[in-house]
C-alpha cells in the first residue's frame, strides 16, 4: 500500500528527523490559581452566614429545637464549604464555626445545651468581625 503525503509534509518530516526543525511550543502554561483571601470574607459569603444565624435565632426564639438543630447542621456545612474558599484567619473562622455549629447541634440532640452555645455565638461573632 503506497501512502500519498503532499511534498510538504514529506519535506516536513524530513527536516524534523535531521533535527533542522524544531517541533511547536508545547501550549502555555496556565495562569496561576488567583490567591485566597486571607483576612475578609466575602459580602456574598456573609449574608448567607448572616441569613442562616438569622433563621437559627427565630427557630430557637420560637423554641423549636428540631429546626434549630437542622439550622445548625445547615451552617456547620455550608461554613466547612465556604472555609476552602479562604486561607488564614478566615478560613479557620469558619472551620470554627463549623465546628461550633455541629457541637451545639449534638450536645440539643443528647439533651445537655446549657452553655453549649457560647461556642456558636464566639466563633459567630468573629465571623462578623471579617466580613467586609
Amino acid at each position: 500500500m503506497r501512502m500519498n503525503l503532499p511534498l510538504n509534509a514529506l519535506a516536513v518530516a524530513a527536516l524534523l528527523l535531521a533535527g533542522c526543525a524544531t517541533p511547536p511550543d508545547p501550549a502555555p502554561a496556565p495562569p496561576p490559581a488567583p490567591e485566597k483571601p486571607a483576612n475578609t470574607i466575602s459580602a456574598t459569603d456573609c449574608l448567607w452566614l448572616d441569613s442562616s444565624v438569622g433563621t437559627f435565632a427565630a427557630y430557637a426564639d420560637a423554641g423549636d429545637l428540631g429546626m434549630v438543630v437542622v439550622n445548625l447542621r445547615g451552617i456547620s456545612t455550608d461554613s466547612a464549604r465556604f472555609a476552602t474558599n479562604y486561607s488564614g484567619k478566615a478560613s479557620s473562622a469558619l472551620r470554627g464555626l463549623s465546628t461550633a455549629a455541629s457541637s451545639y447541634a449534638d450536645a440539643i440532640e443528647s439533651g445537655d445545651f446549657a452553655g453549649a452555645g457560647d461556642d456558636f455565638v464566639r466563633h459567630s461573632g468573629a465571623i462578623n468581625d471579617l466580613c467586609q
